[in-house]
């Protein structure tokens, strides 16, 4: 996680630079969707014993951080 304006993934762009209805704004909602997605995946680890992420302070941070991230340009 890499968390700039428009995306916590550098692979995951989620903001559509120019948002309207063509099918390539679509794909942008989709990959705010896999972002929410990855943050449960961490949250997962997190709180599930012997994972060896269980209750890491820094996965906990970083989970923080993607939660309060605004999902905004």
């Amino acid at each position: 996680m890499a968390p700039v304006a428009g995306a916590l993934w550098p692979d995951l762009a989620y903001a559509d630079p120019e948002p309207d209805t063509e099918q390539e704004s679509y794909g942008y909602s989709g990959n705010l969707n896999t972002s929410y997605n990855r943050l449960n995946t961490l949250a997962q680890a997190y709180s599930q014993p012997g994972t060896g992420l269980t209750c890491d302070s820094g996965l906990r941070d970083d989970i923080l951080t993607g939660l309060d991230h605004p999902f905004r340009l």
